[in-house]
């Protein structure tokens, strides 16, 4: 299976490198926090500036994507995280919204 180690031990960005290799789009869920889900272009708003701009290959087709600018939705599920109601979170791999 192609994603057996997809979430091993490995960095956010080498995570993110590795979905856009085996063709998740952009808009690809990949996080769930109950009702939030984040996408593997909502994900790039998590990596650092200057790392996100040397990755322009992987986040140039991200509508709106503005290095270290850190979008609601990700604060939301983070919030919902915290918030103890949904303590887990489940990876997704090839829907598209």
């Amino acid at each position: 299976m192609p994603f057996a180690n997809f979430f091993s031990k490995h960095e956010p960005v080498s995570r993110l490198i590795e979905a856009h290799k085996i063709g998740l789009g952009t808009n690809s869920i990949m996080i769930e926090v109950g009702p939030s889900k984040l996408t593997v272009g909502d994900l790039w708003t998590l990596i650092p500036p200057d790392v996100a701009r040397r990755h322009n290959s992987e986040t140039r087709s991200l509508k709106n994507f503005r290095p270290g600018w850190l979008i609601d939705k990700v604060i939301t599920s983070l919030m919902l995280y915290c918030t103890g109601i949904y303590q887990t979170y489940v990876y997704t791999l090839v829907t598209e919204e």
